[in-house]
């Protein structure tokens, strides 16, 4: 695994992303995960009927805090470090494949790949720095986790 200060710091950009928006939406403002759940608060009856990805998506971001913590204080073990970068990837994955799923369902027009760059210009004109630092954030925690440093390489370590 990697060292637990690399770890650390990745799990910190994921947990970081909660409070940093996501979208930024024209005449609406700017949306972070803080916003949303803080605003689903205030009915808690809405909460308790929400579906499992948004509990799991909640606690992407509780468990990177928690392997931030672990790793600056008194380490992390690798699983969690493993669980908490792929946590965040999975989710991402399960969501666009829904989309994707339920807009054929829909019969709405999907884009083909000769369409990716006008999906990538589309997207990039609401989606904001939460998402990317998101994404790279459980990438390269994911990455850390299963990597070695030189001395365990070396089996210094």
């Amino acid at each position: 695994m990697g060292s637990q200060k690399t770890i650390g710091i990745f799990a910190t950009i994921v947990a970081i992303t909660f409070f940093i928006p996501w979208l930024s939406i024209p005449f609406g403002g700017e949306i972070s995960p803080f916003k949303i759940f803080s605003e689903a608060a205030k009915n808690p009856k809405s909460m308790g009927d929400a579906p499992i990805g948004v509990w799991l998506f909640l606690a992407s971001f509780i468990l990177a805090a928690v392997v931030a913590a672990l790793a600056f204080t008194k380490g992390c073990g690798k699983g969690l470090a493993i669980i908490a970068g792929l946590l965040p990837l999975g989710l991402i994955a399960f969501s666009i494949i829904r989309v994707t799923n339920d807009a054929s369902r829909a019969g709405l027009p999907l884009p083909s790949m000769n369409d990716f760059g006008d999906v990538v210009d589309v997207l990039s004109e609401v989606l904001s720095f939460g998402v990317y630092g998101y994404v790279i954030g459980a990438v390269l925690l994911t990455i850390g986790a299963v990597s070695k440093t030189p001395a365990q390489a070396d089996g210094n370590a």
